[in-house]
């Protein structure tokens, strides 16, 4: 496994650090979502993803919608 340092707004930054989850799971969440990004930058031919996923935020909210269930129940951990 590999070390990936990343800065956060303070806002999140202050969410995680006044959450009781885990960083463990925070960071399998993370790298979670790193992968779902990267497969899906490799789906869209080249050209495509430069305009479409060149902006992290966009993919996230993207994620985040098609899986509201999901994200919605990790907020409650």
């Amino acid at each position: 496994m590999s070390t990936l340092t990343i800065e956060l707004p303070e806002r999140v930054s202050q969410e995680i650090l006044h959450s009781r989850v885990p960083q463990k799971r925070i960071e399998m969440a993370v790298a979670d979502f790193l992968e779902l990004y990267l497969q899906e930058v490799k789906r869209i031919p080249s050209i495509h993803s430069q305009t479409v996923w060149s902006d992290g935020a966009e993919f996230a909210r993207r994620v985040i919608a098609n899986n509201r269930a999901l994200f919605e129940e990790l907020a409650r951990l």
